[in-house]
């Protein structure tokens, strides 16, 4: 799979164009003091009107990029990454079938998302994947040996999860999913994950309908939804079986 560059997205914001703009001006103060910041551009001389809007746009390059700085950090990992899929998916090319990737967490609401997923599978005659992703907080007491026991417990927990999981699918679609464990950050587990099988063609997830939010993943699928590479569903927690196959 090819990969290009990633682009921020967020405009042309120089160094250069900020000294253009931000050096002294040749010009008397008074020739900028004397503009009425009421009156219509039309009013304004040539020079004026263009340092009112050079200025005016800066401000508004430098209100998007805090913004996108403020949000939360995983948005930018999938630019940062530098994994930018361009091929098309391979889903309904012949030799090939749609998957849909199912996210396997300790959230109560993991078996909405699995549900439909099946149902979905057995749909459209095309297969899960589960994908379980450990996070190791510390990784400094590896001296101590404790790292390498928080990996098996995590592990282990892993697989029963996956186990639980893949016995849900079975029950409801007949179907037995592909089980993934990877270690690290979950947005870039989860863009590898899709960028290493080409018949994955759709991300599902459950959302918490409770008042604390719909839960980190959902969160961040917010951040990076304009560029993420395949479509998103989004079931909510509080949708029953018979509401469910209604909608798969």
């Amino acid at each position: 799979m090819s990969e290009a560059k990633c682009e921020t997205g967020w405009g042309d914001l120089s160094a250069r164009a900020l000294l253009d703009v931000e050096r002294p001006s040749p010009h008397p103060a008074a020739h900028f003091m004397s503009v009425d910041p009421r009156a219509s551009s039309a009013r304004l001389g040539p020079l004026q009107g263009r340092v009112r809007f050079h200025r005016r746009e800066i401000e508004e390059q430098r209100r998007r990029l805090s913004k996108a700085a403020a949000s939360w950090q995983h948005a930018a990992v999938w630019r940062s990454t530098g994994i930018c899929m361009t091929t098309q998916r391979r889903s309904y090319e012949t030799g090939h079938k749609p998957k849909c990737l199912v996210i396997v967490d300790d959230t109560a609401e993991w078996d909405r998302a699995v549900y439909y997923a099946s149902r979905w599978a057995v749909r459209v005659g095309g297969g899960v994947v589960m994908l379980r992703i450990i996070a190791i907080e510390d990784q400094n007491q590896q001296w101590l040996g404790v790292a390498d026991l928080m990996r098996a417990e995590a592990e282990d927990a892993a697989n029963e999860a996956l186990d639980r999981a893949s016995g849900r699918a079975n029950g409801i679609a007949a179907i037995t999913p592909e089980r993934v464990i990877r270690e690290g950050d979950p947005t870039t587990q989860i863009l590898d994950v899709i960028d290493k099988d080409v018949d994955i063609s759709m991300l599902v997830l459950a959302a918490n309908p409770g008042p604390e939010g719909p839960g980190p993943l959902i969160s961040m699928m917010a951040q990076v939804a304009g560029s993420f590479p395949i479509p998103v569903v989004i079931v909510s927690g509080d949708l029953t079986d018979a509401e469910i196959d209604g909608l798969s």
